[in-house]
């Protein structure tokens, strides 16, 4: 794959001045799972582009193992949202936030990129210092106005990823369709293995993740868990439930409700070790949530169920064949419906089974 950098005359004097080793990129991404995972072919695109530059990124310390490792990603900035969030009501939450921003401005940043185009991440854009700060032309809350450069989404694609790609290519080309890099945790991967292990699951295996902090896009546990049981009926896989702690009173739910056993891992990983536990998986089938963006960028057979939110613009990227929706693809533009018709509770049991048995299907044919 070959990459292409273009001459950076977009840069003010004092930045183009500066050697490709010596340029910094601040990525502002900091949440959630699946966001990041969206945003890494981008982030991986002005690397390969600038192997030289120096790429940093701003994210929630929540979601920053996620990055861990990651070969396309220099430095990590973490802050404490919880902490930033109290900003109007305590010294120590000021304090913090003051720290960041000197830190930010310390770094002399030559371009930002705002993936996340709300008013907070372009604000601290913004009071980085850093003369060109790249943002989407429809971001909410006002944060175009932060912004020196617009970037519209692409025409043929309502696809986040390639808008994403497409904010990166204002500076730098990339050839090739989007790859999802993420890095390999050693000690993750042991600890993956043995938690499987310890549970009963030794061979195959399906992952369900039934939550979401967004409740129009669950779908019923009831349905999970008929699932759960055509699954291991029909394939043998035994199953394993992820979600986090939070999430823990709905997989005991599934889990209840089920005729067949359920792995119930709610809770019980952290982030590198639940990549692991998906990386691994025979299936994954799920809710438009992190665990599931994520097993979409490792590429992992999986089916992900929409109900609301337009699956044109956050389906598994390349891989249409995945989503069970109510018409996915005959929707009006927009992130979200207020069609009712397009409810979650209105995917039935059938349609999600239709995509398990081709994402099943897939993987029985022989290699090419």
């Amino acid at each position: 794959m070959q990459y292409t950098t273009k001459p950076m005359t977009e840069l003010p004097s004092e930045n183009r001045a500066r050697s490709e080793v010596d340029r910094k990129v601040l990525i502002l991404k900091p949440s959630a799972l699946g966001d990041i995972m969206m945003a890494l072919p981008a982030v991986r695109n002005v690397k390969l582009g600038l192997p030289g530059a120096k790429i940093y990124w701003l994210v929630n310390r929540e979601f920053a193992p996620l990055l861990e490792g990651n070969p396309h990603v220099d430095e990590v900035i973490e802050f404490d949202r919880e902490t930033l969030g109290r900003l109007w009501c305590s010294m120590e939450a000021w304090e913090e936030f003051q720290r960041l921003v000197k830190r930010l401005r310390g770094e002399k940043f030559d371009v930002v990129l705002d993936f996340q185009g709300l008013l907070r991440t372009a604000l601290l854009g913004w009071l980085s210092g850093c003369k060109v700060r790249i943002g989407m032309k429809d971001a909410r809350e006002g944060a175009p106005f932060f912004y020196s450069e617009l970037v519209a989404k692409p025409q043929n694609s309502d696809h986040v990823v390639d808008h994403y790609v497409k904010m990166a290519e204002m500076l730098w080309v990339e050839g090739g369709a989007p790859v999802f890099e993420t890095g390999r945790n050693e000690v993750a991967e042991g600890v993956a293995r043995q938690t499987l292990r310890a549970e009963g699951v030794d061979g195959d295996y399906a992952v369900l993740v039934a939550g979401a902090s967004d409740p129009a896009k669950r779908w019923p546990i009831a349905s999970y868990a008929r699932l759960a049981e055509r699954l291991s009926a029909e394939y043998g896989l035994s199953i394993v439930a992820t979600g986090s702690a939070s999430e823990a009173g709905a997989v005991g739910e599934m889990v209840s409700l089920a005729k067949t056993r359920i792995t119930d891992l709610a809770g019980k990983t952290n982030i590198p070790e639940l990549v692991e536990v998906l990386r691994r998986a025979r299936l994954v089938v799920g809710n438009d949530t992190g665990p599931v963006h994520i097993a979409a960028g490792l590429g992992v057979p999986m089916v992900v169920v929409f109900g609301l939110v337009n699956p044109a613009r956050l389906y598994p990227y390349g891989r249409k064949e995945c989503v069970a929706a109510v018409d996915p693809w005959e929707r009006p533009a927009g992130i979200r419906s207020d069609n009712m018709k397009y409810r979650v509770e209105n995917v039935s049991l059938e349609m999600v089974w239709e995509k398990v048995l081709g994402q099943m299907k897939e993987q029985s044919r022989p290699a090419q």
